[in-house]
């Protein structure tokens, strides 16, 4: 099990676990949970904290890549028990690109193109 899991304040992005349903930007990753291939954050943006590459965007900031075995982890409060929708914004420069959901090492999606 990540670190993370369950989701606490403590392990959120600055304390605070953001509220679901709402909108989770993927620069608001959790400080412990991420695994970056490179050391530095190359897009030079957001968060200096970490290696992972954030570039600047017209309406804000956004993860510029993420190459093979990287991942990003959030903590999230959902205030009322049910299903709710997710909506992935995603984008990729070449064919061939998937992502993967998971809920505490518990695979929710195993794969989807982006």
């Amino acid at each position: 099990m990540h670190a993370t899991c369950p989701s606490t304040n403590a392990a959120a992005f600055q304390n605070f676990a953001a509220v679901v349903p709402g909108k989770v930007e993927a620069e608001d990753f959790d400080p412990s949970g991420y695994s970056d291939s490179s050391e530095a954050n190359e897009g030079g943006a957001y968060r200096m904290d970490t290696g992972v590459d954030i570039k600047s965007i017209s309406s804000g900031n956004a993860v510029g890549w993420v190459t093979n075995g990287e991942y990003l982890e959030y903590s999230v409060y959902v205030q009322n028990a049910g299903t709710y929708d997710i909506h992935i914004r995603s984008g990729a420069v070449g064919a061939g690109r998937t992502l993967k959901i998971s809920q505490c090492d518990q695979t929710l999606v195993q794969e989807f193109k982006v």
